[in-house]
């Protein structure tokens, strides 16, 4: 019999396109959450795909919605550990909208008072927080050296160790392993993108996938492959609003996303030669001017 209040496999089939296109993705959902509007995981789902394309608000309201209605809910009580795993994504969400509203102090108070309560309340980006707060302790700051590359570059950001972990991507990196489905080629110009690219960030088009961080699309043909296809985008990550790049990889079925078309930069570095015409040739061979 089919269930009355989802339906697993058409969510999926939803689901399935919101890296590729979540503006479509968020129009199926929406029709989907009318024919099961007490499908509260649903809801949850799709008020993280309004936060990646920066509806905070219309997020915040509806996740409250959910909170509440979770919370009156009898038909979870017989499911206690499902409960937690939708109230565990609530508090995802809102830390999520919390941070990119810049409401470090907000989000950091949040998330001290869940940790202890919610299984597997792990948020990478905490520590970007608590550099906006002036939280970071002393042994923080000096350990810059020993920490992750992402927990690096929250302390202290530095474009040389950006560059050398994406050129550990490209496909002709001595230590590649061959396991990396995504690799920019060699003839990629990284240093000259980066200052390109530079242009169109913090201000272009964005999307908001993470906790802290912006996701911007670059069209550049053939700029590596991804999954052993040939790739013609590259995402960039970088730390949200300002232009500190976290890292970028290159990506396929970007179309649908909002994009910057660079393939202008190949055609300034190939110039075309001016033809000259029967008149010129003669002219120039004579040299008559």
């Amino acid at each position: 019999m089919k269930n009355k209040y989802y339906d697993v496999e058409e969510f999926k089939e939803i689901a399935s396109t919101y890296k590729s296109d979540p503006y479509r993705t968020i129009k199926k959902l929406e029709q989907y959450l009318n024919k099961y509007p007490q499908d509260n995981g649903g809801y949850i789902y799709y008020i993280n795909l309004l936060i990646t394309v920066g509806e905070f608000d219309k997020a915040y309201n509806l996740l409250n919605k959910i909170e509440q209605r979770l919370k009156n809910n009898n038909m979870y009580l017989d499911n206690i550990k499902k409960r937690k795993a939708q109230m565990t994504s609530i508090v995802f969400a809102k830390i999520r909208i919390l941070l990119y509203l810049e409401k470090y102090k907000e989000a950091y108070e949040l998330y001290l008072n869940t940790k202890d309560k919610i299984d597997a309340l792990e948020i990478k980006p905490i520590l970007y927080c608590k550099k906006k707060l002036g939280l970071l302790t002393k042994e923080e700051l000096e350990e810059r050296s020993y920490n992750t590359y992402y927990d690096r570059q929250v302390i202290d950001y530095q474009e040389s160790d950006l560059i050398c972990h994406v050129k550990k991507h490209f496909s002709d990196y001595k230590y590649n392993t061959g396991e990396d489905p995504t690799e920019f080629y060699p003839s990629f110009p990284l240093e000259k993108i980066i200052e390109e690219i530079k242009k169109h960030i913090p201000s272009g088009k964005r999307l908001y996938p993470g906790f802290a961080d912006n996701l911007y699309v670059f069209k550049y043909d053939n700029c590596g492959f991804f999954d052993k296809g040939a790739a013609h985008y590259f995402k960039v990550i970088t730390f949200h609003n300002n232009s500190d790049i976290i890292t970028m990889y290159p990506s396929t079925k970007c179309d649908n996303l909002p994009h910057v078309d660079l393939n202008y930069m190949k055609i300034e570095d190939n110039p075309k030669v001016k033809r000259l015409s029967q008149i010129d040739k003669f002219n120039k061979k004579f040299g008559i001017k």
